[in-house]
């Protein structure tokens, strides 16, 4: 009887183990999936098209991310540019401290539609403690850095609908 009784208190256990177990694993599960999905429209975005122009764009998410962004470039290949996804839509300032290219910013909104664009700004003379800081008239949460001309040269312009890959 003492033998059985041990027996049924282990195997007990070893039930409470094992539920607990696949309940962690199953938590864990759901929560990679719901991350993963979440995520999967703008995480894995390497293209972004307007109209007939479409550039390869590196993502950028973090605010350390966003605080470096093309500092200290020399150059950025055509057709090419930064993706800034931000946690929320804002009218997000944008300068060119210790930026050594000129570039088009182009601000999208959370329909991925442009809502305003700066062109060809300009590096900070001398990368000044006083750059400028370029803000947008609308809420935007996405930002896309593209070289100077490239806006001219694609005929983009406020109103065009993006197309994130």
């Amino acid at each position: 009887m003492e033998m059985s009784h041990k027996k049924i208190s282990l195997l007990l256990i070893f039930a409470l183990i094992f539920i607990g177990f696949g309940f962690i694993i199953f938590h864990f599960s759901n929560s990679i999936i719901d991350s993963f999905t979440k995520n999967q429209t703008t995480d894995n975005v390497k293209v972004v098209c307007f109209k007939q122009a479409c550039f390869s764009v590196e993502i950028v998410r973090t605010a350390v991310e966003r605080q470096r962004g093309l500092m200290f470039r020399e150059s950025l290949d055509n057709d090419s540019g930064m993706l800034f996804i931000f946690d929320e839509s804002g009218k997000q300032g944008f300068w060119m401290k210790n930026t050594l290219l000129p570039l088009d910013i182009i601000w999208i909104d959370e329909n991925k539609t442009i809502v305003y664009l700066k062109e060809n700004v300009l590096p900070c003379e001398n990368n000044s403690k006083t750059c400028p800081i370029y803000f947008p008239n609308k809420d935007a949460l996405y930002v896309l850095e593209i070289n100077s001309g490239e806006v001219k040269k694609n005929n983009l312009s406020g109103g065009d609908i993006g197309v994130f890959n």
